[in-house]
């Protein structure tokens, strides 16, 4: 939902004014790539009407999250480049069904609010960007702990019917990321396993270690950890009580240093599971318990 005010009071042409979220430049443009439990910001790019400058003093705009996917909302932060008398987050809000119009099961909405009073003794900061793009502002969040990795969700969407009476003046645009017809609306997340990086001011490992994996009992996920002494080709794998494959978590060569990855058995039976690694010349196994 968004809902934008502006001096003076006439129309503003939705071809030209456009709302992206998420990278809108560099290599991560349209895709983000995240990590399970990592905080993230989820840009905001604006691009307004040049044929009708300084006509907007005032911006409302919500994000609807999928919760499967993002685990808080941690309101937002503005753009330097913009000195606004007001600028604060609503929300988050989630579903009541006794709301007439309600928020989607399982779904949150937060929302932020900017606002340039023409009184102001400084003047009026409006929001213009001349047709071009321009960064306004990013909504902070957390991504939840247990969101299946090696894959892209799109997780975000406005979603929510408009709460003001001053209609829309804005249309969804995709982050282009070079294409000229981009086919989302919202910036994608890409989960990719997640390694630890080595600490410089710490020695390397000086020998292979495999930690036992914890939480253990576990519900759903679990954080797996090895060290490895120097660089190895690694695979770790998943296999059930019988020795069947259940799934590989990883599969390449990684550097010396500390590891971890996250393995999310959502879709899995309780029962005993056994993890395996190969590092180089190395093999060991442990197993774990999923308790649903």
């Amino acid at each position: 939902m968004l809902a934008i005010c502006f001096l003076p009071a006439f129309a503003l042409s939705q071809d030209l004014n456009k709302i992206v979220f998420g990278p809108l430049e560099g290599d991560e443009a349209g895709v983000l790539t995240v990590h399970n439990g990592e905080d993230i910001e989820i840009e905001v790019w604006v691009r307004t009407d040049p044929s009708n400058p300084g006509s907007i003093t005032a911006f409302s705009i919500g994000l609807m999250t999928d919760d499967s996917i993002i685990a808080e909302r941690n309101c937002a932060v503005l753009s330097p480049e913009y000195h606004w008398d007001y600028f604060y987050c609503d929300g988050p809000f989630d579903h009541n069904p006794d709301d007439p119009f309600p928020i989607p099961e399982n779904h949150t909405v937060e929302f932020i609010w900017a606002y340039c009073s023409i009184f102001h003794p400084e003047g009026c900061d409006t929001l213009d960007t001349g047709g071009e793009w321009d960064y306004f502002a990013s909504f902070l969040m957390v991504c939840n702990t247990a969101v299946p990795i090696d894959s892209i969700y799109y997780p975000f969407s406005d979603g929510w019917y408009p709460h003001s009476g001053q209609g829309t003046s804005w249309s969804f645009d995709a982050p282009p990321g070079g294409s000229v017809e981009p086919e989302q609306d919202y910036c994608g997340l890409f989960f990719e396993p997640e390694t630890i990086g080595v600490d410089q001011n710490q020695s390397l490992p000086d020998k292979f270690f495999l930690a036992q994996n914890h939480p253990n009992p576990f519900n759903a996920a679990t954080r797996i950890e090895y060290s490895l002494p120097e660089e190895s080709q690694v695979i770790l794998e998943i296999f059930d009580i019988l020795g069947r494959k259940i799934e590989t978590l990883v599969s390449g060569i990684q550097p010396a240093g500390q590891h971890s990855v996250v393995w999310d058995a959502e879709n899995l039976p309780s029962g005993v599971y056994l993890y395996r690694i190969k590092a180089g010349e190395h093999v060991e196994s442990r197993s774990c318990l999923l308790l649903k």
